[in-house]
């Protein structure tokens, strides 16, 4: 192929060059394909409706998971008064003042701290606090500190973003920043966004009755 491209002798101007050039690479790897703007679009369309879908599915479960823990405790309690009524039809002679009163009630909310979420983000990413509020730009810092700030004003709706920033020893606008960054990771589903699912799984684990 070479050989035949240059068989009408040597190029004489740099855009016999090129052209000869172009030649070549469309013989050895034939003619670009033509990109369908359109479908891309398309594409790119439903890629962020996915990734929105997921991030409301994560959303939606952290409110969820508080109320299907409460459903089974109820559930639990009344199968329990269930047995105990059931063992006295039995035993006709068992005194009624026996009978103990098994009291429904929701969990009661609780308030996690700033402190709690930044301690167990500094186990969660195997650092210190000081580490974890060092001056520096790396990924392997930033992206932790971000993530724990987003948790923290996820976990801790009584905090404002100054109050959060003051923690951090950082301005509320970092904090904000953080927090719409994070947002469009988990949004994305990067390696960052899903680490912060993660993590906020996590704390749900830890925190389950957190009021949020």
């Amino acid at each position: 192929m070479y050989l035949e491209t240059y068989r009408g002798g040597e190029p004489q101007t740099a855009a016999e060059v090129f052209r000869r050039a172009a030649e070549v690479k469309r013989r050895l790897y034939g003619s670009p394909k033509a990109v369908n703007v359109r479908q891309a679009q398309i594409n790119g369309q439903r890629k962020a409706r996915e990734s929105e879908e997921i991030r409301r599915e994560l959303i939606e479960g952290y409110h969820r998971e508080p109320a299907i823990a409460a459903a089974k405790e109820v559930r639990a309690m009344r199968e329990a008064i269930a047995t105990r009524a059931a063992s006295l039809a039995v035993n006709p002679a068992t005194d009624f003042r026996e009978i103990e009163v098994i009291r429904i009630k929701a969990p009661t909310p609780v308030r996690v701290s700033a402190n709690d979420i930044i301690a167990q983000g500094c186990l969660f990413f195997g650092m210190s606090e000081a580490r974890l509020f060092a001056n520096s730009r790396s990924w392997d810092v930033v992206d932790p500190r971000q993530t724990v700030m987003w948790a923290t004003q996820f976990f801790c709706p009584h905090l404002s973003l100054p109050m959060i920033g003051r923690r951090f020893d950082r301005d509320h606008t970092t904090v904000m920043h953080a927090v719409r960054k994070i947002d469009k990771r988990i949004k994305a589903g990067d390696a960052v966004g899903i680490k912060a699912a993660e993590f906020a799984n996590c704390l749900r684990t830890i925190f389950p009755n957190a009021a949020i």
